[in-house]
């Protein structure tokens, strides 16, 4: 079967790429890369003419196999040129055109939880979904629980749905000492510390974790808490708590880190902490996981999926539960050599070259089932 697939990139045009970014970049070099010597298969990565001011992030391959262009709704075909399915990225498809159309789903929360997004957000995001509902022969949910989320909003069915799993890259694994010194040194940070990788937003659930290192920082005065990740919507919630933490010396923020330094900044945390109660899927999980460090998880249904028994689950709704999950880890070296154990298995279960085989199986099947 020869076809082309155009995509919808526009979340893979950011300076600094977090969840849904990451995906979209990781997942076209994986098909792009897997495909490159199949002659009948060609990808056009178009972006939206919104995007324009962001030219210089855009992700540009250098593969024969693809090409870059801008489009327009409803102009899709004039804009992108002929093609035979569409795929949007980021939980986006046009609302016209009769051509067959595929749709990634990361998570549902923003749209119905008011704490985590702004009113226009949500809006904005419900129509999407209606649209999705509507028009997407194929829902691609990056997890089981996204597609059960998405389930309750719209009754349909089944086949409607795939579910495929995120990657992982392969610079995701354990770094040395000697290695990561420099980097942390570099980011302000110094052993031993507690680590957070993502957006600093009030979805993350940042603040029951600066509330649970309060209750814990003066029986380990060596502690350091990191929140490394860009500010987002809810920051100031967050800020508000830091402002008045007992131990507000020992929190640091470095920022956005880029991808090169997050390896090296994994592998040197004494544990890692995905405190979120409302995640798609949980990226920083599976990469913390790679690198060797023992994880502690939200126990929600996304967590049991993405790490098995390969993290400590906990509630974290209570600081108080949270900070006593806590002081036990970071005083228990036998649990921790478990949890990393298990973890670097478990993460060896996720690759981008089988999301892009399952991406491309989807293609194919709906393109048959239009034929």
């Amino acid at each position: 079967m020869s076809f082309r697939i155009a995509f919808d990139a526009s979340a893979a045009a950011k300076r600094d790429r977090t969840g849904v970014a990451r995906y979209a970049v990781c997942l076209l070099e994986a098909l792009l890369a897997r495909y490159r010597e199949d002659q009948f298969t060609r990808f056009i990565l178009g972006y939206r003419l919104s995007r324009l001011r962001r030219h210089r992030f855009r992700f540009h391959p250098r593969e024969p196999n693809a090409r870059l262009a801008y489009f327009a709704e409803p102009f899709e075909r004039l804009t992108l040129g002929a093609f035979d399915l569409f795929h949007g990225l980021d939980a986006r498809i046009p609302a016209r055109g009769a051509y067959p159309k595929v749709v990634t789903l990361h998570d549902v929360a923003p749209a119905l939880r008011a704490e985590i997004a702004s009113s226009g957000f949500r809006e904005r995001k419900q129509r999407t979904y209606r649209t999705i509902a509507r028009s997407a022969d194929r829902i691609i949910c990056v997890s089981r629980a996204t597609r059960d989320a998405f389930g309750e909003l719209f009754e349909l069915p089944e086949e409607r749905f795939a579910v495929i799993h995120h990657g992982l890259e392969g610079r995701f694994r354990p770094v040395s000492k000697d290695q990561f010194g420099p980097v942390l040194e570099r980011l302000g940070v110094r052993q031993p510390y507690l680590l957070f990788v993502g957006l600093l937003s009030e979805r993350k659930n940042c603040v029951t974790l600066i509330e649970a290192f309060d209750r814990i920082a003066a029986e380990l005065p060596e502690l350091q808490l990191v929140l490394a990740g860009g500010r987002a919507h809810g920051f100031e919630r967050i800020g508000e708590r830091l402002s008045r933490s007992r131990h507000a010396g020992r929190i640091v923020l470095p920022g956005f880190v880029a991808d090169d330094d997050l390896p090296a900044l994994y592998s040197g945390a004494l544990a890692f902490v995905f405190p979120g109660e409302n995640e798609g899927f949980g990226l920083p999980l599976l990469e913390a996981m790679a690198c060797g460090v023992p994880v502690v998880a939200a126990d929600t249904p996304v967590s049991r999926e993405v790490a098995g028994d390969a993290a400590c689950l906990l509630d974290m709704s209570d600081p108080q539960a949270l900070a006593f999950g806590l002081a036990q880890l970071s005083n228990d070296e036998p649990r921790r050599q478990d949890l990393t154990a298990r973890g670097q298995r478990q993460a060896g279960c996720f690759t981008w070259r089988e999301a892009a085989e399952r991406t491309m199986a989807v293609y194919r099947d709906v393109l048959e089932e239009r034929a």
